[in-house]
């Protein structure tokens, strides 16, 4: 059925000469679209620095274990040895520098820096006062174990992270045949998990 039928053919050129161009938007439709994306946007932003921020510690160890493990690849792969030191070449960040068989230092492959994270992420001691002195070099040998005469201090295994308030701690620990893992301090508790 044809809706034209309906009205009065006397009224149809009425009805359409008072329809609008539905071809664009008025300005007011415009405003108040502008107006609520920027409400949006302006509640959004705070939550999400929230969320990168409280994030930014789990972001930095992530991103430090895999980069050990990258040494220890690296070190395999290219049959030479692969060395991490800590807080060089300047605080909280690390390099991974190529070293050849006798010690000599071929490159730095790449510069890790922790400030680049959001919630202010450093290097720490352990919260636990029995744990070993974070470490401030380790070196991976071309089968991908852990050089034991380099690592400084001596004795120790891992490295410990935090944040700007010192209540979130995170440890990447690395054992002699190079294994690489993650805790968690539960301070409740008094233990990694």
């Amino acid at each position: 059925m044809n809706a034209n039928c309906l009205i009065p053919k006397n009224n149809i050129s009425r009805i359409k000469k008072r329809t609008p161009n539905p071809l664009g938007f008025t300005l007011v439709e415009l405003m108040v679209s502008i107006a609520v994306v920027a409400v949006l946007t302006a509640a959004a932003v705070p939550a999400t620095i929230a969320f990168q921020t409280r994030h930014g510690l789990q972001y930095a160890t992530d991103e430090l274990y895999g980069d050990i493990q990258l040494a220890r690849l690296r070190a395999a792969r290219n049959n030479q040895r692969c060395r991490i030191v800590f807080n060089q070449p300047a605080p909280n960040q690390y390099t991974i520098r190529d070293v050849d068989n006798n010690g000599l230092l071929l490159g730095v492959f790449k510069i890790g820096n922790l400030t680049k994270f959001r919630g202010g992420i450093v290097f720490t001691n352990s919260p636990n006062a029995g744990d070993t002195p974070p470490f401030t070099t380790i070196e991976f040998l071309s089968q991908g174990v852990l050089n034991i005469g380099v690592v400084a201090p001596a004795g120790s295994n891992s490295v410990y992270l935090t944040n700007q308030n010192n209540d979130i701690f995170y440890r990447v620990l690395v054992s002699a045949a190079g294994g690489t893992g993650v805790d968690r301090w539960v301070p409740s508790q008094k233990i990694w998990r």
